[in-house]
């Protein structure tokens, strides 16, 4: 099964949701207006990143990172950074 680990970077009780590719840091950061109590904003992350990509939240996996802002997300599903680029749309 194909998969990729990225690692991202989060920004909780942001003004509002979205996604973009820091070529600096080699990293999408994902803005999510949830606050980070109750772990509700890894829930929007893993829900986000599904949503633009057309897979089950299952399909997203935080492997490392659940209380900081830096996470590494397993997706199943893709193998390819470039491909995740192009249907994130960053």
């Amino acid at each position: 099964m194909k998969r990729i680990v990225i690692q991202i970077k989060a920004y909780p009780a942001a003004s509002r949701d979205h996604i973009i590719w820091c070529d600096d840091l080699k990293m999408f950061k994902i803005y999510t207006s949830a606050p980070r109590e109750d772990g509700k904003a890894n829930q929007s992350i893993r829900y986000m990143v599904a949503d633009r990509l057309g897979l089950s939240q299952s399909s997203i996996n935080i492997v490392s990172g659940l209380t900081t802002q830096i996470k590494k997300l397993e997706i199943f599903g893709y193998n390819e950074i470039e491909d995740l680029k192009k249907l994130l749309k960053v």
